[in-house]
């Protein structure tokens, strides 16, 4: 099918998909204004192309089905229930052996419910979807459970809370806890004297800023075996109060991480070159983005800094107040942190070390309102 054939835009479609754009096109793009329904793969545009676009008013899926009463959701990733039902019960594949796998399910008028069943589902061994409430889900595997990615109209199914608690409020030499998963962490390269000091809401810790990995200070959580993903988040806020001082170099000093280089879940850092606050995210297709903050912070001020992924948006807060620009992530699917534990205030790699005094680190796996965030630095939310 060639939709212009003048050497400026192609469209091709056949068995392997539909391909958008030729190598000499300057620029190639499909807007679609109802629903898009593909079996093969999609490319807009090429590697010679200055611009491509892909625009979707209505709703897309690849691979699709439409599912009745007791189908295993087993070679798709999109699944459409089917209208003519009532009640229905769609079994998920073992969690155990589909690591890494996505499954989204979206209602076709059902007037009925539909109960998920077969795998661990966050905290539960099935999940029911309330007849005229949800309208879209998205789930993915993550340490043999599957995790809801975005969902819509669905706020009442899941639990939505606290997930990680460092008071950093222990007296040296003893080790810093995740108060919530009872995880023991572990002062990386710190002094006895560092840990323990007198903080924003009781005590803190010292971190000295150096970049040498073996002297660096940091602290650390890794869970390890059937617990390696608790700190695996699609939504979030990252909260934490520092005390920054002059950095002692010119890289990103991490505030709160999870994850490695090409399984970088989330990063939360002040920017040790203009003093401002990043937060960074890095999706399934290893494609990334971040949002950074418009307020330079001061050296020797404490701040209470929260991070935000809404499934929407990624947005920073200063001292209860958002600051800098909201970024869409258009609800896409984060990756997972992998082997990699939870790092406070630097990374096993030396270069991201922060200089200054952490205190009362807390992780909610859902996007708190801004309202809620104010509370959060007021000291009223928990």
């Amino acid at each position: 099918m060639d939709a212009q054939n003048d050497g400026s835009a192609e469209a091709i479609l056949n068995a392997t998909g539909l391909s958008i754009g030729k190598a000499t096109a300057a620029s190639a793009n499909l807007d679609v204004s109802g629903n898009a329904i593909i079996s093969g793969s999609l490319s807009v545009g090429s590697n010679n192309s200055p611009s491509s676009g892909l625009s979707i008013q209505g709703s897309y899926a690849f691979s699709h089905e439409t599912v009745s009463d007791n189908t295993t959701l087993d070679t798709h990733s999109y699944y459409f229930t089917d209208s003519s039902q009532g009640n229905i019960i769609l079994q998920l594949p073992p969690a155990e052996t589909s690591q890494g796998r996505k499954v989204c399910i979206k209602r076709s008028n059902l007037s009925g419910d539909v109960t998920l069943g077969g795998g661990l589902i966050e905290d539960a061994s099935s999940l029911t979807l309330p007849a005229g409430k949800l309208t879209s889900l998205s789930l993915i595997n993550s340490a043999n459970i599957w995790r809801i990615v975005s969902r819509y109209d669905a706020d009442s199914i899941i639990s939505s809370r606290k997930v990680f608690h460092a008071l950093l409020d222990e007296s040296s030499p003893d080790s810093p806890v995740d108060s919530v998963n009872g995880v023991i962490g572990i002062h990386k390269n710190m002094a006895s004297a560092n840990i323990g000091v007198s903080a924003n809401i009781g005590l803190g810790c010292d971190l000295d800023g150096d970049e040498a990995s073996t002297t660096g200070d940091f602290i650390t959580f890794e869970p390890g075996g059937a617990s390696e993903g608790i700190y695996d988040l699609q939504l979030f806020t990252l909260s934490a109060r520092i005390y920054p001082r002059t950095p002692l170099h010119t890289n990103h000093q991490a505030i709160i991480k999870r994850g490695g280089n090409e399984t970088l879940n989330y990063r939360f850092t002040l920017n040790a070159s203009d003093m401002k606050l990043y937060l960074r995210v890095t999706f399934f297709d290893e494609s990334t983005l971040q949002t950074s903050t418009t307020t330079v912070l001061t050296p020797g001020q404490w701040y209470h800094v929260v991070g935000v992924h809404d499934g929407s948006n990624l947005q920073i807060y200063i001292d209860g107040v958002a600051d800098g620009s909201p970024v869409n992530t258009g609800g896409r699917a984060l990756v997972q942190g992998g082997d990699k534990g939870l790092d406070i205030g630097g990374s096993g790699g030396g270069t991201q070390n922060l200089n200054g005094i952490m205190d009362d680190i807390r992780l909610y796996n859902y996007g708190l309102s801004a309202a809620q965030v104010l509370q959060l630095y007021q000291g009223t939310f928990d």
